[in-house]
């Protein structure tokens, strides 16, 4: 209202300037009829000076005078519009304060409240420079109420406000909105059970930030969190054409590749990263773990040498190096690095299992059982599958296959996968129990024109000559042990069970 009264207010200003000039101008024009002729005749000067130039008609003085008159007038109007501009911006900016203020209590109010007068605000004022931040607060309090009717039961109004938020996001809103709100929706419906909503809402997202990769890197963040690989691997594919030199994308498509189990394209990726930004020890870490998983421990012993003289208690690396060393060959420094990072840290999880698992390929079943038990007392705080997998083949190196057998039964509770499946049939085999091995099996596996069939991960279909060959993928993908802790021998046998 007071705009209004201030640009009402404003208008009439510049229309009493106009009229004013208007007033000038007829005036001078009727003083100018009204005046006398000029006077004619005049004499020239005395012989020898110059003659005058005649005098101008008194035509042609009236339309000087009437040209300059418009001039001054045309000044005056263009002073009084310039007056009415400078009033009606002055009138914005304080209306623009005024909104701004708004927006400063609405804020304040409950989030339910506060979702109706932000909707109000955009409605009413689409053309204010406070409009994009009505807009971002309002993404943020539907998503804010979307929470609060999730945790109190109303799974169908919360998903709605998630959608609603979603729906109401824009280019051009800020990467802080986008990261520490939206981008977090679709986890935080798949961890409250609401899987299905939680993807949905993830393609969604996926839409609308499809122009921009950085923004395509927190949804593919969000697929490679709850291992939906060939989505991750689309994504981050997608950010990658859209900014090919760009490192986080290369490296979120290796981590991508490796989680399909596609792992010397993931290495192409990683190696990609760490030539676009050398400094990047994720990327670097990550190029030395997938050189392990592809059978080249020297080159992943170079790389983590460099990370270890960057950060000498760099862990992931450190364990990366022992086993490196013991894949290849150099046992003797192994174990001295093996008993130096094991002091250091002694519940390393992931060196615990991956030196267990190289004693069980050799056979050393007392080792490898000393080990394992040490990553499986770090339960509950730790619960990976490959942990109870590796004893399960250290009791077997150590033969003991029935508790082998318990082992890799409990494992199930915490995953169920090819290898773990195998692990239990060669387990029963070796206990002497063919047909519960073969019962087993069948329930994973086939055999088709001589080759083994089955879906690594659950998701990919696969198959090869023998199951050495088949199930490679899911170890080294998931622990970079490049060779299997088992025998062509007992392959053999299995793959005749089937």
């Amino acid at each position: 209202m007071k705009l209004r009264k201030i640009k009402s207010l404003t208008r009439a200003a510049a229309l009493f300037a106009c009229a004013c000039v208007l007033v000038v101008v007829v005036t001078a024009s009727a003083r100018q009829q009204d005046a006398p002729p000029a006077q004619e005749g005049a004499t020239p000067a005395a012989q020898g000076e110059a003659t005058p130039s005649p005098s101008p008609s008194r035509a042609t003085r009236a339309a000087r005078a009437r040209a300059g008159e418009r001039d001054a007038a045309k000044k005056d109007a263009k002073r009084a519009g310039e007056a009415a501009a400078g009033g009606e911006a002055a009138a914005v900016a304080e209306d623009e304060a005024t909104l701004k203020a708004e927006l400063d209590e609405v804020v304040k109010l409950p989030v339910g409240e506060r979702v109706e007068r932000l909707s109000a605000f955009v409605a009413a004022h689409p053309r204010s420079e406070s409009t994009l931040r009505a807009r971002e607060l309002l993404v943020g309090a539907r998503a804010a109420l979307g929470d609060e009717r999730l945790s109190a039961g109303d799974s169908l109004k919360g998903i709605q406000y998630f959608n609603e938020a979603v729906a109401d996001f824009a280019p051009e809103m800020s990467e802080r909105l986008f990261e520490a709100v939206v981008a977090q929706l679709p986890a935080n419906l798949y961890l409250r059970s609401h899987r299905e909503a939680g993807v949905e809402l993830a393609r969604r997202i996926e839409e609308r930030v499809r122009e921009n990769p950085r923004r395509l890197l927190g949804v593919a963040s969000f697929y490679l969190g709850v291992e939906l690989s060939e989505d991750a691997a689309r994504v981050a594919a997608e950010a990658v054409r859209l900014a090919p030199d760009s490192a986080p994308a290369r490296q979120a498509l290796g981590a991508a590749l490796r989680l399909s189990l596609r792992l010397e394209e993931s290495a192409a990726e990683y190696a990609r990263a760490v030539e676009l930004d050398p400094r990047s020890t994720a990327a670097r870490r990550a190029l030395a773990d997938m050189r392990r998983a592809t059978g080249k421990p020297e080159e992943a012993a170079t790389l983590y040498r460099e990370l270890l003289a960057a950060e000498a208690t760099d862990a992931a690396a450190r364990t990366g190096l022992v086993l490196s060393l013991f894949e290849s060959g150099r046992r003797e420094e192994a174990e001295r690095e093996l008993e130096s990072a094991l002091a250091a840290q002694p519940e390393n999880l992931p060196l615990l299992v991956g030196a267990s698992y190289w004693f069980s390929s050799r056979g050393e079943g007392a080792r490898a059982l000393e080990l394992a038990e040490r990553a499986v007392r770090l339960e509950p705080r730790y619960r990976w599958v490959w942990a109870r997998v590796a004893l399960g083949r250290a009791l077997l190196a150590a033969r003991r296959p029935l508790d082998a057998v318990g082992v890799l039964r409990e494992a199930r509770a915490l995953g169920r996968f090819p290898t773990l499946d195998y692990e239990l049939a060669s387990a029963l085999a070796a206990a002497g129990l063919y047909d519960e091995a073969a019962e087993e099996l069948a329930q994973t596996f086939k055999i088709r024109d001589g080759q083994i069939e089955t879906l690594l991960a659950g998701r990919r279909a696969a198959r090869a000559g023998d199951f050495a060959e088949l199930l490679a993928p899911e170890r080294r993908a998931s622990t970079f042990l490049y060779a299997a802790a088992d025998t062509p021998e007992n392959t053999r046998q299995l793959k005749a069970l089937l």
